[in-house]
């Protein structure tokens, strides 16, 4: 395991939020809407950036974050971005990796597996922050996350990706997503409340 991930308690396991990719893309989106590829991807020395197409459309975001979220169990990689359409409805762009060691590629598929990908689109203007749209990852065929760099002296992940997604159920349209990615990323240390013995 890299040194960047060495920072870890004993016998701590995920939260349940952890486990759940709607509540993390709505984290992920709270955080983008409130946060002041080629073969090979992006080099890992330049600016931070977030550049995607959704289609064949250029989709550029307002802000974008990295997060590496550590247990004993599981070090779980979550990359968002996030881009307002109008004052009413913003879209992100969310990718989650579990079991994140080292730079790799990565095969995304549905929201049990291990790394999946996804496209949102959320309303703001009702009193509950629930999405509009939102399309998933599937099969094992939808798509590729390829982390080509992850440093600890400046915390900076780097990559690219690609992927379909659609509906749960499945409807149409799908939504082809592709990009890539330099950005700062935090690490956050996942506890777990410690069971008292029962008498």
């Amino acid at each position: 395991m890299s040194p960047v991930l060495a920072r870890k308690t004993k016998r701590h396991h995920l939260t349940h939020a952890m486990r759940h990719p709607r509540l993390l893309a709505l984290i992920a989106c709270l955080t983008v809407s409130t946060a002041c590829g080629d073969s090979s991807g992006p080099s890992d020395h330049g600016l931070p950036f977030f550049s995607a197409t959704v289609g064949l459309t250029s989709w550029r975001p307002d802000t974008a974050i990295a997060w590496l979220y550590g247990s004993d169990s599981d070090t779980m990689l979550v990359i968002g971005a996030g881009r307002s359409v109008s004052i009413s409805q913003i879209e992100t762009i969310t990718l989650f990796v579990h079991h994140f060691g080292a730079p790799g590629r990565f095969a995304l598929a549905d929201t049990t597996s291990a790394a999946f990908g996804g496209f949102s689109v959320y309303d703001l203007s009702g009193p509950l922050f629930d999405p509009v749209f939102q399309y998933w990852t599937q099969s094992p065929g939808s798509g590729t996350l390829t982390v080509t760099g992850l440093t600890q002296n400046d915390s900076l992940v780097t990559g690219r990706f690609s992927f379909e997604a659609a509906t749960i159920p499945d409807s149409v349209p799908h939504r082809r997503v592709s990009g890539q990615f330099r950005l700062r990323y935090q690490f956050q240390q996942v506890f777990t409340p410690a069971r008292l013995p029962t008498p």
